[in-house]
């Protein structure tokens, strides 16, 4: 058994599928827990929300 120190993200099913897509080419995520549920890697969490806010801003992946 391993332990990981995430951060727990509670969000729409639009931004968690943008979040899969980020995860796919940049790994962040611990674990998938459910529909708006997802746990980040605490390392990468300031990371993932400039990614986010990238892709809301300007529409890229």
């Amino acid at each position: 058994m391993r332990a990981y120190a995430g951060a727990l993200v509670h969000c729409d099913v639009a931004v968690k599928q943008m979040i899969l897509a980020i995860d796919e080419h940049t790994p962040c995520i611990v674990m998938d827990l459910d529909e708006t549920h997802v746990l980040v890697n605490t390392k990468m969490l300031d990371t993932l929300l400039e990614m986010l806010e990238t892709e809301v801003r300007f529409g890229t992946s």
